[in-house]
C-alpha cells in the first residue's frame, strides 16, 4: 500500500509539473501589461500580466 501511495504521489507531481512552470521575470512592459519570463536555459516567454 505504501508503494502504491508513493507511485500516486510521484504521478501527481509529474502531472502538476506539466501544468506549472517556474521561471524568472526578466523584463516587464507595464504599458502593455506583459512580462518576459525566463524558463530553463535560454527561453523567454512574453506573458500577459494582470492589471489591478
Amino acid at each position: 500500500m505504501i508503494a502504491e501511495q508513493g507511485f500516486l504521489l510521484s504521478e501527481m507531481n509529474r502531472r502538476l509539473m506539466q501544468i506549472l512552470r517556474v521561471g524568472l521575470i526578466k523584463e516587464v512592459d507595464v504599458k502593455n501589461a506583459k512580462a518576459k519570463v525566463k524558463i530553463g536555459d535560454n527561453t523567454l516567454f512574453p506573458l500577459r500580466c494582470k492589471r489591478h
